[in-house]
């Protein structure tokens, strides 16, 4: 199933908002960007990804972004 036409993945992601880019070929490009996809593979066995964000915190206080993902409905429940 995994090339069955367009998937779209639920991502957390992260800009600082005075980002004003890099030096040289870095400059108006983004450097504080951050963003990750949660894979529970085991190695040699088929990837396994909690693709379906359910609630997003963020903590000030440690400066630190909680996501909750699930699995899709139609899949095995993780």
């Amino acid at each position: 199933y995994i090339n069955c036409g367009k998937k779209i993945y639920s991502r957390v992601a992260r800009v600082c908002k005075n980002d004003k880019g890099g030096s040289f070929s870095l400059e108006h490009i983004w450097t504080s960007y951050h963003k990750a996809r949660l894979n529970c593979s085991l190695p040699g066995n088929f990837p396994f990804y909690f693709d379906e964000l359910q609630a997003t915190f963020y903590s000030e206080d440690e400066e630190l972004i909680y996501a909750v993902f699930s699995t899709p409905p139609n899949s095995i429940p993780g």
